[in-house]
């Protein structure tokens, strides 16, 4: 019987997706043809991955996660010199980036100080820093050089933890986002409690993830990959964060639906 890792629940879980020869990481660009010998014939089989998705779903809490998931092999992928970092730059992206960032100055100011896990190429900070008083970023990468002579920025250079966040920060944070990180974690419930843990009381912490409703509603199946721990509904979000001391507040959808924002208060 498998543990929920958002709810811990040790429930019967449900088996609603499989694939098999799933590509271990979908960022992985080989220069040849991946194959592997199957069975005692000796056949190749070319443009097929070694790894099993399994999505079961948690009956207590919603959650959808692949219960096959090798962390270590997904690890050995991202350090490997065929990895790459896709950035899309697109006129719909450059939208969501506007339609996002008027969405969170309802709930940041002058005063506000944020911190951003996992800013990628830094366009939200880039959208936002101009408007608050402090930035933090935390990424295991280097911050985007268009940030070097911002002098309200900081960044930390580690993966998140949180004894390491709360060593380093010099202000109180009372606004956090993560935006399609949450997925790509395999301990969601100890990640989440961390964040909350960090902001302060009456913080506001955004949340974006890939829709998961959208995806069955349409059969977008080809979202569905090896480097996604796990999936979430709205409601699942909403009732975990309010499990953890937080109100919802508001939403934002992207891409068509593809993508939700949630809005939280730390309460």
């Amino acid at each position: 019987m498998t543990t929920c890792p958002l709810c811990e629940s040790k429930a019967q879980k449900n088996e609603i997706f499989v694939t098999k020869y799933a590509f271990t990481s979908s960022g992985k660009l080989n220069k040849e043809p991946f194959s592997n010998t199957m069975g005692g014939g000796g056949q190749k089989q070319y443009c097929k991955g070694n790894s099993t998705i399994t999505l079961i779903q948690c009956p207590k809490c919603g959650y959808i996660f692949n219960s096959t998931f090798d962390l270590e092999a997904i690890a050995k992928e991202y350090q490997s010199q065929g990895y790459y970092s896709r950035k899309i730059v697109s006129k719909a992206m450059n939208e969501n980036i506007q339609s996002i960032k008027n969405t969170i100055l309802r709930y940041i100011n002058q005063d506000s100080v944020c911190l951003e896990i996992a800013p990628g190429s830094g366009d939200m900070v880039l959208a936002l820093i101009d408007f608050v008083k402090y930035f933090y970023t935390v990424d295991p990468s280097l911050v985007s050089l268009e940030f070097e002579k911002a002098n309200n920025l900081q960044h930390i250079q580690a993966f998140f933890n949180y004894k390491t966040i709360k060593e380093t920060l010099q202000h109180k944070v009372n606004f956090i986002l993560f935006r399609h990180l949450l997925e790509h974690i395999n301990t969601p419930l100890n990640f989440l409690k961390d964040v909350v843990d960090l902001i302060e009381n009456n913080g506001i912490i955004y949340i974006e993830v890939p829709n998961i409703e959208e995806f069955i509603k349409h059969k977008r199946f080809y979202e569905i990959f090896n480097d996604h721990c796990g999936y979430y509904q709205k409601n699942t979000l909403i009732n975990t964060l309010e499990n953890l001391g937080c109100t919802f507040l508001d939403e934002i959808f992207l891409y068509r639906g593809q993508h939700m924002g949630l809005f939280f208060q730390k309460k």
